[in-house]
């Protein structure tokens, strides 16, 4: 018996677009936010954009996921460079500094005082900046937690 009704997973993008990709390359100069080198090769491979608050198992439908005060230009992929080690070795780390910021309960994640917009971020392993939503870098001071 052949099963007719049977569909295939279609993929959906779940990233950002490329122009608040190209945005987020132009604030980092095209270096990655974490150390500084110059970033090489294509993306996915030589470098790659992580979600400072995570997308979730299957992504997520909420644009502002994608936003560019959410994400940051690594160099490496989930598995290697500093996007490997903010994924595997230095993940406490990375939530301290704001390079990953654990999920919350608010109502409203995306506008509490747990937005990614609201959280610091150690930049360059030099100084604090906040990322806002117009790929720039605002400069602030630690967050409590790091004070």
């Amino acid at each position: 018996m052949t099963i007719r009704n049977h569909r295939s997973p279609v993929r959906r993008a779940t990233g950002p677009d490329r122009l608040t990709v190209e945005a987020c390359l132009e604030r980092a100069q095209y270096a990655c936010e974490v150390n500084g080198c110059e970033l090489r090769g294509v993306r996915s491979e030589g470098w790659s954009i992580n979600h400072r608050r995570s997308r979730g198992g299957g992504g997520t439908l909420d644009p502002r996921c994608n936003y560019p005060s959410n994400l940051m230009v690594v160099c490496g992929s989930g598995t290697t460079g500093c996007h490997g080690k903010i994924e595997r070795d230095l993940r406490a780390e990375a939530y301290v500094v704001g390079w990953l910021i654990k999920k919350c309960v608010c109502l409203d994640p995306w506008t509490c005082r747990h937005a990614p917009a609201r959280r610091p971020m150690w930049l360059l392993r030099e100084r604090w900046v906040l990322l806002d939503d117009e790929a720039r870098y605002v400069p602030t001071t630690p967050p409590l937690e790091v004070a």
